[in-house]
Order: structure tokens, then C-alpha cells, then sequence
């Protein structure tokens, strides 16, 4: 909010456009559009169909995984990246959301602290190039990935989590062998969800559809603090 001008690219492409196994963007390039935010319709870019009457506000991230970043899974945010002009600013990534690692800040400090949001859903299977900039749903409807080993039925309504080790060991998922950037519903028995930091440190958002079955795409509402 506040933008008097048109985003710096829409939903469903990256601030480069190049392919995933492009290697020729560098971390200077478009470091003015890191942490910008946006919000945008919820509307499918490539068919124009409406999906609901909602805004999705999105964030610019930068691709700084080791693999490239894929549609809808969950990936962790750096807040302490810093840009050329040296203030600091939530725009880079370190890679797939995974073990014990929470959907805000809470009190531990450093990864087990990240914050987890869905990449884009409308991007090429693909995925995005190292370095690219692409959005993150922040808040809002998004698709997010389901695992397919150790899967449990998710109905609407349900508090959803990012997968951990704890909680499943290895997924069909082709970025990832350990389940990394996939949801799963809450578990109370985890330590790491009754602790001192709060289940609703773990909620990246509730279910708006149900899955039955593994490794697929469920509708949620991201937003730790919906839950």
C-alpha cells in the first residue's frame, strides 16, 4: 500500500525473467526491490479468474537457495540480509523452509526464528533462478504443497504448520528428500509447539480446502496471526 506506480512485475514472473538454470544474475542486481511490498487481486494472472474478493499482499524475495525455488512451497526469510546501501531489509531467503523452524519471530534468535511463507503459485513449474526476485504470499490465499509420506488428512479450518523432521521423513517432493517447504497440520504433542515461543509461532496460516491425499495443492489463509 501507499505505491503510487504499477509493482515492479506482476504475479507469475520474477523481476529477471530468466530460466532456473540461469546463472548471470548477481545479488547487486535489483537490490531496490528486495522487501518491497504489494498487494494484489486474487486473481489467476494467466487466465484472469477471479478466485475470490480478498487481497494477496505479497513481498519481493531474492532466490538464495541451493536449488531452485518452486511454486507454492514454503521458504525462509533472512531478515538479517543486508543491501548495498546497507540497511537492513527482509528481501533475501535462505532456502526451503525446514526442521524446527518457526512461521515469525519468537525468542530464539537466528534460523530457528525464520519466517516461512509460500513462493508464488502462479510461477513456472520450473522454479526460480538463483538470485532472481520473485514474490512471497505474506497474507492472503495461497496454494501451498502437501507432503506425500507420513500424510495426514487436513480438513478447513485446520492450523498448518511448516513440515519438520519431526513430523514426517521423506516426501516425493523434487526439490527436497526430507519434506523441506511442505505444510502439515499442528501436532500439540511437539516440543517445538507447546513450548515458550507459542503453536501460533509455528501457524503459517489455516486450511480454506481439504486434502485427503498426499503431495498435492491445498487453498490456505497465510497469516500466523489468523490462527
Amino acid at each position: 500500500m501507499g505505491h503510487n506506480t504499477a509493482p515492479p512485475f506482476g504475479r507469475g514472473k520474477t523481476l529477471f525473467e530468466k530460466p532456473y538454470s540461469d546463472t548471470s544474475i548477481t545479488t547487486s542486481m535489483g537490490a531496490n526491490i528486495e522487501g518491497q511490498i504489494w498487494e494484489f487481486e486474487d486473481v489467476n494472472p494467466i487466465t484472469g479468474a477471479r478466485r475470490s474478493n480478498r487481497r494477496v499482499r505479497c513481498m519481493a524475495v531474492r532466490w538464495t537457495g541451493s536449488s531452485p525455488a518452486l511454486p507454492s512451497r514454503l521458504i525462509v526469510l533472512n531478515t538479517h540480509l543486508t543491501t548495498n546501501g546497507g540497511a537492513t531489509n527482509t528481501g533475501g531467503t535462505l532456502g526451503l523452509c525446514r526442521s524446527a523452524q518457526y512461521a515469525r519471530f519468537g525468542q530464539t534468535a537466528g534460523l530457528l526464528a525464520a519466517k516461512c511463507y509460500p513462493v508464488d503459485e502462479y510461477l513456472p513449474a520450473s522454479g526460480v533462478a538463483v538470485n532472481d526476485i520473485f514474490w512471497v504470499v505474506i497474507d492472503g490465499p495461497a496454494m501451498v504443497k502437501t507432503p506425500n509420506t507420513n500424510f495426514t488428512d487436513i480438513v478447513i479450518g485446520n492450523a498448518l504448520v511448516a513440515l519438520t523432521g519431526a513430523t514426517a521423513t521423506a516426501s516425493t517432493d523434487g526439490n527436497t528428500a526430507t519434506g523441506a517447504g511442505l505444510v502439515a497440520v499442528v501436532d500439540l504433542s511437539l516440543t517445538a509447539v507447546t513450548g515458550p515461543d507459542g503453536m501460533a509461532d509455528r501457524v503459517v496460516g489455516i486450511a480454506l480446502s481439504a486434502a485427503t491425499t498426499g503431495y498435492g495443492d491445498l487453498l490456505a489463509d497465510i497469516g500466523s496471526w489468523k490462527f
